[in-house]
């Protein structure tokens, strides 16, 4: 039986779980025995029925940005911010990388967001196939990471600088010098879970992508659309700006908070709001939601607009306002960048209700709506909006096989 080696480096969130989940199941379905290295054993138990052992993954330091620093706004700022500028740091997590991968003898490397795992494969002469979401799975061939807004141009760090230490690290393990730093991603395939709608790197793309995972989905029957679901995994569980809007809007809430910090629970349920101490199954959430509220989260926008839900989003990260954005461009939610965070421009996003007319909502479930201009600058509300040709990606078919197009026995 083949075996197939699952690595997760950078990132956080139950989001990476729920993908890697899928992509195991669908390993062991086509016969492959798994095991996998994760960055965050936090929800481990969702992957483990699906591979032979769960453990930890060689850990990249963190550098958390300085207060003066510029924000982070390119793939290689994020990668500068996890040692990618240091050549020792990348010496040492790619020779971990290669002991992991020796001792397990797999006979295909499945990285997410790993790419010392995939420079240790490569290294090893091991198939690799990159698997995720658009902003984890840069394509190898671009010249250089753009920015993931284009109105907010500028770096972290010098790319140069990275590709330099980059190249100096893997000449240790007979590797060529790659061309341009994306080059460090390069595999025999990548595996895309998206819509073209959510995907930054489009033109790049050289492969199709495949349907977004969407945790265990299946059709939710009878719709009650009664409720404000609200999901909070980011800066937005810390902001008490957030909390106090969330917690005083008069619409019956259901909420959702990672890591199930108390502070947030407490604030968000003293005027009656459901907060649950689990996550949600996506179903439940599309049969009970009228609008959903959340960072710009890729898994979340995917469930909205499957479920056709409107969606508000609470955007401080670059790939979260990427998401938002083109949402509200769209006319499937608005959006409320951190710099319009306060507490009257939150609560006033209940708005959203307005439209909450379910699948049959025309900006959501596919006949096209342009965004307010207000509400993409951080505006209040939903306000009817005028026709455009946006067609719902995903107001057909439901979550499909994440490999169907990865080309494994």
């Amino acid at each position: 039986m083949k075996r197939a080696f699952i690595a997760w480096e950078i990132g956080g969130g139950r989001g990476h779980i729920v993908h890697l989940a899928a992509v195991a199941a669908a390993l062991q379905r086509r016969g492959y025995r798994n095991s996998a290295h994760l960055i965050h054993l936090d929800h481990a138990g969702e992957l483990a029925p699906y591979c032979d052992g769960v453990g930890p993954a060689p850990a990249l330091p963190y550098r958390a940005p300085a207060a003066d620093d510029p924000p982070r706004l390119r793939y290689g700022d994020w990668l500068a911010l996890h040692g990618f500028d240091d050549s020792a740091v990348i010496r040492t997590a790619i020779g971990r990388w290669r002991a992991l991968i020796a001792a397990d003898k797999p006979d295909i490397v499945v990285a997410e967001q790993a790419p010392c795992a995939i420079l240790a494969a490569r290294s090893l002469d091991l198939p690799v196939v990159q698997v995720g979401v658009p902003t984890t799975v840069p394509p190898a061939g671009m010249p250089a990471f753009p920015p993931f807004l284009p109105d907010r141009d500028g770096s972290l760090c010098d790319e140069r600088a990275l590709l330099t230490a980059v190249n100096a690290a893997i000449a240790d393990f007979a590797l060529p010098a790659l061309p341009a730093l994306p080059a460090l991603v390069a595999c025999e395939d990548q595996v895309v879970a998206s819509v073209r709608l959510l995907d930054r790197y489009d033109e790049w793309r050289t492969r199709p992508r495949v349907p977004p995972v969407i945790g265990e989905w299946h059709e939710p029957g009878e719709r009650r659309r009664g409720e404000l679901f609200v999901y909070l995994s980011t800066l937005d569980r810390l902001d008490p700006v957030i909390l106090t809007a969330i917690g005083s809007i008069a619409l019956p809430t259901r909420a959702v908070v990672a890591d199930n910090l108390p502070m947030a629970m407490a604030v968000i349920g003293r005027r009656g709001a459901v907060v649950e101490d689990a996550p949600r199954p996506p179903a439940e959430i599309a049969r009970t939601a009228r609008v959903l509220v959340h960072a710009g989260n890729h898994g979340m926008c995917c469930l909205g607009l499957r479920a056709g839900v409107p969606q508000v989003t609470l955007s401080a990260q670059v790939e979260h306002v990427f998401d938002g954005r083109v949402l509200a461009q769209a006319g499937a939610g608005i959006i409320v960048e951190r710099r319009s965070w306060t507490v009257p421009n939150i609560r006033a996003a209940r708005g959203a209700r307005e439209c909450a007319c379910g699948g049959a909502c025309p900006r959501v479930r596919g006949r096209s709506r342009r965004n307010d201009r207000g509400a993409h600058r951080g505006g209040h509300a939903l306000t009817p909006p005028a026709q455009s040709s946006f067609r719902n990606p995903m107001s057909v078919g439901g979550q499909g096989d994440p490999l169907a197009a990865m080309p494994v026995a």
